[in-house]
């Protein structure tokens, strides 16, 4: 709304995208464009990355998606969760795991029952955890620094355990690639715009790669990398993970359903 302090970003973004497009239509005449935020075109995969699609006028359709931010900025290219990851992975005994550790570890030392999360019991749990931050920060600190240095590490295994299950679910959950339809991805910073590579970069290497590895970063707490190495060449992509939900249901309350981010290749 023109009330927000994102207003001129926001409007300056969109200008940036009209002019890729009209770019593009000076390459290929476009027939339609569609804005797919609450729906694909009818025909596209409904798992589709794409943000807007073209339709030119020779009937090729083309997915675009939109990324914002500074221009050298590096915005995620994916966005998921541990619970999702590890059923991707079909790894259900190790989500099992991770959740029992998870609470032995943290939610049972502040007294929560082993089915703090359901939903009648999720509202005495926020506020015995709120209690919990308010009388003993540290503790609540140390707390969600343990949960988080065990879900970074169970995610880790999740990818070093197979090469295969590493390598189709690059291709399945991070590429998303559809013969059909096409991807690009397009980043608008102020009233310009920019093609991201990155996925194209991953795409071309991934079938190369003699070995797929994950490991953790030295400098953060957050941070991991995967590895994939053909002969002396090296990809790596940055991966982070961390609490992303609004106070007070952040952090410890978060439990171990961790957001997953894969934030550009270095």
């Amino acid at each position: 709304m023109p009330t927000s302090s994102k207003f001129k970003e926001k409007l300056n973004n969109a200008l940036a995208i009209l002019k890729y497009l009209y770019d593009l239509d000076g390459q290929s005449k476009i027939k339609q464009v569609y804005f797919a935020y609450r729906g694909k075109p009818s025909g596209i995969d409904p798992n589709h990355k794409g943000d807007l699609f073209v339709e030119f006028t020779n009937g090729n359709m083309l997915g675009v998606s939109l990324k914002a931010g500074g221009e050298r900025t590096a915005e995620p290219q994916l966005n998921t969760y541990v619970n999702k990851m590890l059923d991707d992975f079909n790894r259900d005994f190790d989500k099992t795991k991770l959740k029992r550790e998870v609470y032995n570890k943290v939610h049972s030392t502040l007294g929560l029952p082993q089915d703090w999360e359901s939903r009648n019991k999720k509202p005495s749990a926020i506020n015995t955890i709120e209690d919990y931050k308010r009388d003993y920060p540290k503790a609540y600190d140390a707390a969600y620094d343990t949960m988080l240095e065990m879900c970074r590490d169970a995610v880790i295994a999740t990818v070093n355990k197979n090469k295969t299950d590493a390598e189709n679910y690059l291709i399945k959950q991070v590429l998303k690639k559809d013969e059909n339809v096409p991807l690009v991805v397009v980043k608008a910073y102020g009233t310009s715009y920019k093609m991201v590579t990155d996925e194209d970069k991953l795409e071309q290497f991934l079938p190369r790669a003699k070995t797929i590895t994950a490991r953790k970063s030295d400098t953060s707490k957050q941070d991991w990398f995967i590895d994939l190495k053909a002969g002396s060449d090296t990809l790596t992509m940055k991966m982070a993970i961390r609490t992303n939900k609004p106070e007070p249901n952040n952090k410890i309350a978060q439990g171990f359903n961790l957001a997953i981010k894969f934030n550009g290749l270095i």
